[in-house]
């Protein structure tokens, strides 16, 4: 038995010698430098839509708590926008983005 556990750790330590290392860059600035052209900027705008009251509650007709607090109202149509980051793996466009 002791001489199977010998011969498996020399065929792990071969299988290992074979592995080709990649040269390490000198410095972080000189592998960004590198992949800087593979990043991208993305940048999304919609139109949102509500319909909901701003406050759970309708103040009375002619309350001047309603006028005082209308411009706390949600409006009816607004713009979102969303701005990420991702990188491209393949040279035909495929981008890689984290969506939170």
């Amino acid at each position: 038995m002791n001489f199977l556990k010998k011969i498996f750790f020399l065929v792990i330590i071969f299988s290992f010698s074979s592995i080709q290392v990649k040269a390490v860059p000198d410095s972080f600035a000189n592998l960004a430098e590198k992949l800087m052209p593979s990043v991208v900027n993305i940048s999304t705008t919609q139109t949102v839509k509500t319909t909901q009251n701003a406050f759970p509650f309708q103040f009375p007709p002619g309350s001047p708590f309603g006028e005082m607090f209308k411009d706390f109202e949600q409006p009816k149509e607004r713009k979102a926008s969303s701005l990420g980051s991702g990188f491209i793996i393949k040279e035909n466009g495929i981008v890689i983005t984290i969506i939170m």
